[in-house]
């Protein structure tokens, strides 16, 4: 019974650490072009973020960023997002992925970066930490290729996590880029809970 307990309890930690905690990571809903659970920060007349058919990775959508300078301050076409209250565990290590491909022209760069938040204040509120940002612009093919970190610990007081995925013109003309974005995806790292539920059983077997 013991062992049985055992591999169930594991079979519900790796279940769990599969469980995408962005919602809509492949951005098939809704119908149309608003890139549903996500907010758009566009600078720049001819800076966007629209939900795209036809060239997506994974699915039937994609979230298409374009930005084209027109003016001195330049362009940027981000999408972000914060998770639910309560989905981050504070010291408990995050993967974090997504595909992209486009093109980056000169002075287009792209960044991806996760704030560790305390969304219900209960801990003085406001972001508790930051993953590096990365930038990955440059990388850019006309293929997908995938983005993102692994082992990243959540901050202590943190609940919840505010994800950014960015693409900046420069400030003169002819810098122009475009990116597909799909399967945006932020999960607990299996390995962690694994080990932190074994140690539960361990306890309980003491007792």
């Amino acid at each position: 019974m013991k062992k049985m307990l055992v591999f169930l309890c594991v079979a519900c930690l790796v279940s769990a650490a599969n469980a995408n905690l962005i919602g809509n990571g492949g951005f098939e809903s809704p119908i149309g072009t608003i890139v549903d659970n996500w907010s758009v920060n566009a600078i720049g007349n001819t800076a966007s973020v629209t939900r795209v058919t036809g060239n997506s990775y994974n699915g039937s959508y994609a979230a298409e960023f374009i930005v084209n300078y027109i003016s001195e301050t330049g362009t940027k076409a981000e999408i972000l997002q914060q998770t639910l209250t309560g989905s981050i565990i504070p010291g408990q290590a995050y993967d974090f992925s997504f595909y992209a491909k486009g093109l980056a022209g000169p002075g287009v760069v792209g960044f991806y970066q996760v704030q560790w938040l305390d969304s219900d204040g209960s801990n003085g509120g406001g972001v508790k930490g930051v993953t590096p940002m990365v930038q990955f612009g440059t990388s850019l093919t006309s293929v997908y290729q995938r983005f993102g970190f692994i082992g990243q610990t959540a901050a202590a007081g943190a609940d919840a996590a505010f994800i950014s995925i960015r693409l900046e013109g420069g400030a003169f003309v002819g810098s122009i880029g475009n990116m597909l974005v799909d399967k945006a995806v932020l999960t607990p790292e299996p390995a962690g809970l694994i080990l932190l539920g074994l140690g539960g059983l361990v306890i309980r077997r003491r007792k």
